[in-house]
């Protein structure tokens, strides 16, 4: 973006102005991060999602008169664009000459129905009503639709269930929303993906098919139609900025502060909502408007278990369970299931105030919890980051829709029991899991557990909440996990819907680097801020900030070890730590860094059990303009267990440093701080082999191919590894089963199965060749 510093007076001439087509021009703006959040979160145009940090500075997306408005109050910002709808709609147009490889790449996997829309990637309204038609004639069966009311200027509201053929009676119930604020295309975008993949899917993939077997899935794509036109009208190539509907004389007001009852609606809220010319408007009274009456008549005769509402943008999944849900789940339950839905894709966690600083009255997900006779547990993700913004690359729809799917299928999974896996060890080549039940209801019965399509065991059923551990034993399973990184695919049923779950678990011979459970004091460490502070139940523990909140500070707040450790001598590595606490997600962000003394660089991220770094999607590695996400951030308030891989530094010399960054000046203080336990670097080799694999020279199911997207020494190991096994031309066929022993891939020549091998979803395969069998890894 192309910035400048301009006079209060010339930002008046350039920015107080409307756009060609008649809707108010937004900018972006810049101010020194140090500026009180009082000079601007009282502005008409002010939006949390439209603000952020870059670093020494805080960018604000607000109107015209806005910026006018706060070079009268003596703050004199930098202009960085001055039509945001405008850039918008050019970048995306830019973004269309240059990206046809780049979508053909991501949209690998996708529906094979999903396509972008002609609005900077996005859907008309005309394109909406196309596609959701087409669904019904293709799945008549899976697919109805009904009407549920009228916008203020009479276009439809349409809802749209989803579910097996069958009786619904004892299914649980979920809803998805779409397009309450009519400046964010992909909340609406990411329903119609996963609408598509539940569909196609169904009778194929046994995952959905026993989704939709004992679920039933709603759908509203657009609440606001009126006001998502008005963009569409002004802006035919994308990028308007209208977030409202068109109540309230045209005017507009926010669906999203509509809510009721009377005390959600005129609960606390930081920011202006009560003038017709705020953005925030929150109407003249609850439910003043049709399009919020048809989500509350919805809602109360369905009786969901889960609500997702998205929206855009900020990378976050806000809740706003309380204390009533307390008997029903236990006090922890809010933080475990937001953690496992969050780690889908990696997003900051936490109530409003907590992810994103402040709360918000009148919201669609603060009603389920006043309303208690819903008994349904909603929450609010938040698609895209910031350069994503409200509207994001055309070529950026397909990943973001993606991993949308991943955190929808979670939800739908929570609406009856869902089982995450908290913990894996491996000791004495032996299998230990830690389960609990996440979900919003109690197991009715025994589960079961499948590893690598193979080895199973059950257990429970678990009550809400409850954890439960589990012991596994093979001689097949001792040979897997004999290797030092040891990849498994773990198959989980709960009451009759099955789940499928990837690890790459450190196996083999376990070797301890390093150990601190900081009981003494931090000698070993340059601690800066950091501290020891004294905990019941877990003794003394690193805290960012010991005995009071995180502060703001424009520095960041690092601890940093002093010596170096040594990862020579093992195959992989990596490193563990306990964690507690809560990170602001708008305003903190904690950094776990990876200085390699080798010359491999640094390394920048921060992993969990869910969220390893080597289990990213393929395509925050091969790609380099997709943005990783690489920060933790949000509500952890219970002791949680993470785990980061260190196999790129295996060989080297490494010293670990932890972060707490500033990102924005919170407008109060409300963290607790972060606290660390537990710290460990272990280290993994290989074990002998203790099963008889043939002759010597002969290829077996020992010889191991480690293939990950975006890798091309993968795919050369693949072909020495082919080589060796007599198989150099087109002329053998050979055939891939799956570790349940299915045939997934047969009858393939060698380039074809070369070019094909890593579409394969993620797990452990075995290739079958003439002289033995290859075993292949996918990550």
């Amino acid at each position: 973006m192309h910035v400048r510093t301009i006079s209060a007076t010339l930002c008046i001439l350039l920015c107080s102005s409307v756009g060609t087509s008649g809707q108010e021009i937004y900018a972006l703006v810049s101010l020194p991060i140090t500026t009180p959040p009082v000079a601007y979160t009282d502005l008409p145009s002010f939006d949390s999602h439209g603000f952020w940090s870059d670093g020494d500075s805080v960018r604000l997306l607000i109107s015209s008169a806005d910026v006018d408005s706060l070079g009268s109050r003596g703050w004199f910002p930098t202009i960085v664009t001055y039509d945001m709808a405008a850039w918008y709609a050019a970048r995306a147009a830019e973004d269309y000459k240059h990206s046809a490889p780049r979508v053909a790449t991501r949209a690998t996997g996708r529906p094979a129905h999903f396509r972008l829309g002609s609005a900077a990637g996005a859907y008309t309204l005309e394109e909406y009503t196309s596609i959701l038609d087409s669904m019904e004639l293709l799945y008549p069966e899976l697919i109805s639709s009904r009407e549920i009311g009228r916008s203020v200027q009479g276009r439809p509201i349409m809802h749209f269930a989803i579910t097996a053929p069958g009786s619904e009676e004892a299914r649980h119930r979920v809803l998805m929303t779409g397009l309450h604020h009519a400046r964010e295309p992909v909340s609406g975008m990411n329903l119609i993906y996963t609408m598509w993949a539940l569909l196609e899917r169904y009778g194929h993939d046994p995952e959905v098919t026993t989704l939709l077997e004992n679920r039933v899935v709603d759908f509203v794509p657009v609440v606001n139609p009126d006001g998502y036109q008005k963009n569409l009208d002004e802006y035919p190539q994308g990028g308007g900025l209208w977030r409202k509907n068109l109540g309230a004389g045209g005017l507009g007001i926010d669906l999203n502060r509509n809510y009721g009852p009377i005390e959600n609606w005129d609960g606390d809220n930081t920011g202006p909502n009560r003038s017709p010319t705020d953005n925030n408007y929150r109407g003249p009274s609850p439910y003043s408007e049709p399009e919020t009456v048809a989500i509350r008549d919805l809602m109360e005769a369905r009786r969901y278990s889960v609500i997702l509402h998205h929206h855009s943008f900020g990378e976050l999944l806000l809740h706003d369970h309380d204390d009533h849900y307390d008997a029903e789940t236990g006090g922890e339950w809010p933080i475990r299931i937001g953690s496992h839905l969050a780690a889908a894709r990696g997003l900051g966690f936490g109530e409003s105030s907590i992810a994103i600083g402040y709360r918000s009255s009148g919201t669609a997900t603060e009603w389920s919890l006043w309303n208690s006779e819903l008994k349904g547990y909603a929450w609010t993700p938040e698609t895209g980051d910031q350069i994503d913004g409200f509207w994001p690359l055309p070529s950026r729809y397909h990943l973001l829709c993606s991993e949308s799917l991943d955190l929808n299928l979670r939800a739908i999974r929570a609406a009856g029991a869902t089982i995450a896996i908290e913990s894996i060890d491996v000791a004495d080549r032996s299998l230990k899991l830690e389960v609990r039940n996440v979900g919003t209801r109690p197991m009715i019965e025994a589960g079961l557990i499948v590893i690598n399509g193979r080895d199973s065991v059950s257990f429970g059923p678990l009550e809400v909440n409850q954890r439960t551990s589990l012991g596994m034993e093979s001689t097949a399973l001792r040979e897997e996990l004999r290797h030092a990184r040891a990849p498994l695919t773990i198959g989980i049923v709960a009451d009759g819907v099955h789940d499928t779950v990837h690890k790459n678990v450190a196996a083999g011979d376990k070797v301890l680097f390093f150990y601190d459970d900081f009981e003494k004091n931090l000698s070993g460490w340059n601690p800066d801020l950091w501290g020891i502070e004294s905990i019941d139940g877990a003794g003394r523990v690193l805290a960012d900030s010991p005995y009071e909140e995180t502060r703001f500070s424009s520095f960041e707040n690092r601890i940093e070890l002093r010596e170096s450790i040594d990862l020579t001598g093992v195959k992989a590595a990596e490193l563990q730590f306990d964690a507690r606490g809560v990170i602001e997600a708008r305003n903190y962000a904690l950094h776990l860094e990876i200085i390699d003394e080798s010359g491999n660089g640094l390394s920048r991220f921060f992993g969990s059990e869910n969220m390893m770094v080597d289990n990213l999607p393929a395509d925050w590695r091969a790609d380099d303009s997709v943005r990783p996400r690489t920060t933790l951030r949000g509500e952890l308030d219970a002791w949680q267990s993470f785990r980061c891989n260190l196999d790129a530094h295996v060989g080297g010399r490494i010293r670990i440093a932890f972060v707490m960054e500033t990102r924005v000046r919170p407008v109060y203080d409300i963290s607790q701080g972060f606290l660390i336990d537990n710290l460990r670097v272990t280290g993994s080799r290989d074990l002998p082999s203790s099963v008889d694999h043939g002759k010597e020279g002969e290829p077996s199911a020992s010889t191991t191919v480690v293939l990950a997207s975006g890798n091309p020494r993968g795919l050369a190991m693949l072909r020495k590894a082919l080589d060796e096994a007599g198989y150099r031309t087109d002329h053998h066929h050979p055939e891939i089963v799956d570790a349940a022993g299915r045939v997934v891939l047969s009858r393939v020549s060698r380039s074809e199965l070369v070019k094909t091998v890593e579409l394969l979803p993620p797990g452990i395969y075995f290739l079958r060749v003439e002289k033995g069998v290859i075993r292949l890894v996918i990550l």
